[in-house]
């Protein structure tokens, strides 16, 4: 039986059947996992590589760049990825349908922001950045261009092929933007860099699978039906929004561009832990939960803690470590223009221990087509996080925007526990398991960063 094969209906089966799924799950973990080490290490590399070549404000502006084009792109988002997934039977007239909606999102998304660029610079003061703001956006409109295999292949099981057409397109972007600083030694070598990987990526997403080639098919009904299925998923990715993206906005405003640059270096190396949740969650678990559910609900609660259990408790642990190690980190990677991030990083790295069990607990949701419960989690976690930005700020300042987030995903974590005893999926137990495993790696990275820190003065 391959990857793609589904969970057997039959009684006698069932127990089997989830065995064999996890056990698939677990393969496709490892290379979820390697592909996100691999990745981590290409991101440092090109950080340790980069901030040596160009001044901290380059970074700070690459970061204002790449934060425009998330917020557009995710203001917009239908769930498009999800609802391919979902459908027991994808047609080649639904994919042709779905990858119409997903260009014409696109082509408007690049040309509201190219409309913008003048008030975009000028929020942050710098005029000079509206050629930059324009040609960043067209890495939207290209990845518009590209194929629905981000979406199919996650569906069939093929992560090693998935996990590539992330790879090389991020080695392809440090290469450019290492060889373009040599010769341009300005924010320019980075914009060029993130415009040409996307046109690597857009044409290795049609290479590398099969059956890719799209058509243009405007169809009014597809279009009332991921409207009728994305508003909550858009209402939720609004709110979502807000959250993540509040910092960045607020900071490229009021911190100035070059401590800025400080912070998006901190992001950027915690994002890596963050990474590995998105593509974990969307890649493994959402269609082992959607396999489990169409078969028989009650197996969801049976998957639940059986999918990618060793590689939860190995994220806990580094998650753990990774809080306490923080200024070990920057310190021992950059120069002291970029000590101040250890802060930041310490502080972000928090968010991400509670990630994980946070995305799972989505996409077992998600799974069960209740898009509601998770629009309900954003609220809960957009009136947190207007909160802890309110008090944080007014307590500590700048900073205590990044204590919100912090804040956000306690109290996040705190309501999927809610939801999921509703769902009787919850395990008490092995909830505490986690937390106690990123205790240890808590207390285990603290040591290794008291040792780290004296021996390198």
């Amino acid at each position: 039986m391959d990857s793609e094969s589904t969970l057997s209906g039959k009684p006698g089966a069932v127990r089997s059947a989830i065995a064999l799924a996890a056990g698939f799950a677990r393969r496709k973990s490892v290379l979820v996992f390697g592909n996100n080490i691999l990745m981590a290490a290409i991101r440092l590399v090109s950080s340790v590589i980069l901030t040596r070549l160009l001044d901290v404000k380059s970074f700070g502006i690459m970061g204002f760049l790449t934060t425009i084009n998330i917020i557009f792109v995710q203001m917009t988002d239908l769930g498009f990825f999800s609802y391919v997934v979902r459908q027991a039977n994808e047609t080649e007239e639904m994919l042709d349908e779905i990858w119409t909606l997903r260009l014409l999102r696109s082509v408007v998304i690049t040309g509201v922001i190219i409309a913008l660029s003048p008030i975009l610079a000028a929020y942050v003061q710098q005029p000079d950045l509206v050629p930059a703001i324009m040609v960043s956006s067209l890495v939207v409109i290209i990845d518009g261009c590209s194929s629905m295999s981000f979406a199919t292949a996650a569906k069939r099981g093929q992560i090693a092929r998935i996990s590539l057409l992330d790879l090389i397109p991020a080695i392809s972007q440090v290469a450019l933007a290492i060889l373009l600083a040599l010769y341009l030694r300005s924010y320019w070598a980075l914009v060029w860099a993130m415009v040409l990987s996307g046109v690597v990526r857009a044409v290795i997403s049609y290479v590398m699978f099969e059956k890719t080639r799209r058509n243009w098919r405007w169809s009014a009904p597809r279009a009332k039906d991921v409207w009728r299925y994305g508003r909550y998923v858009a209402g939720s990715t609004l709110l979502f929004l807000l959250i993540t993206q509040a910092d960045k906005v607020a900071f490229s405003r009021y911190m100035g561009l070059q401590l800025f640059a400080t912070y998006v270096l901190a992001y950027n190396i915690a994002n890596v832990m963050q990474l590995f949740t998105g593509s974990y969650g969307d890649r493994i678990v959402y269609p082992e939960f959607c396999r489990a559910y169409n078969e028989d609900p009650a197996m969801l609660a049976q998957v639940y803690y059986r999918c990618g259990w060793t590689i939860r408790m190995g994220y806990m642990f580094l998650c753990g470590g990774f809080v306490a190690c923080a200024p070990l980190i920057i310190h021992t990677l950059y120069d002291a223009r970029y000590h101040g991030a250890d802060v930041f990083l310490g502080l972000l790295a928090m968010t991400a221990v509670f990630r994980l069990s946070i995305i799972i607990a989505s996409q077992a949701i998600l799974s069960t087509h209740d898009a509601r419960r998770l629009l309900y989690l954003n609220i809960v976690r957009a009136v947190t996080f207007a909160i802890g930005l309110t008090v944080g700020f007014l307590t500590f300042g700048a900073i205590g925007m990044v204590y919100g987030l912090v804040a956000v995903e306690i109290v996040a974590q705190l309501y999927c526990w809610v939801v999921l005893a509703q769902m009787r999926i919850l395990s008490v137990v092995k909830e505490a398991m986690f937390l106690f495993v990123a205790l240890g790696g808590y207390g285990l990275g603290l040591a290794v960063n008291a040792v780290g820190m004296r021996l390198i003065g």
